[in-house]
């Protein structure tokens, strides 16, 4: 069972408790993602129960992978889970433009109130 599972292409992160305590099946996965062509590095963090895979996109995916791992029985998950990360693009510039307008509106609106007062006291 998988407890957690993100992917971006060439990088696949799998949480499941068969990794932190199934030391022979663990230890079977790692050697065949090891093995497998296209695979640049695997790492396995125990106290975490997860490992990571980095790899090569032109030459394996992602659904190879999670094969492999069902074929050694370290998960049982669909395939149709692995989506990759879309990042939210911003236009920071914009951001930084209303900041800065919105900045001028409120040093006008407190210099007006501060000749205000001292135009009151006169």
């Amino acid at each position: 069972m998988i407890d957690y599972l993100h992917h971006v292409p060439g990088r696949l992160r799998i949480r499941s408790r068969v990794f932190r305590c199934d030391t022979i099946t663990t230890n079977t996965a790692l050697r065949k993602l090891h093995a497998m062509e296209g695979v640049s590095s695997v790492r396995h963090n125990q106290k975490a129960a997860c490992i990571t895979i980095c790899y090569d996109t032109g030459l394996i995916n992602s659904r190879q992978i999670i094969e492999l791992l069902g074929s050694c029985e370290c998960m049982k998950a669909p395939t149709e889970m692995i989506r990759p990360v879309i990042k939210k693009q911003t236009n920071k510039t914009s951001d930084w433009r209303i900041g800065k307008e919105v900045g001028k509106i409120v040093f006008n609106i407190l210099v007006s109130r501060g000749v205000t007062s001292l135009l009151g006291r006169v």
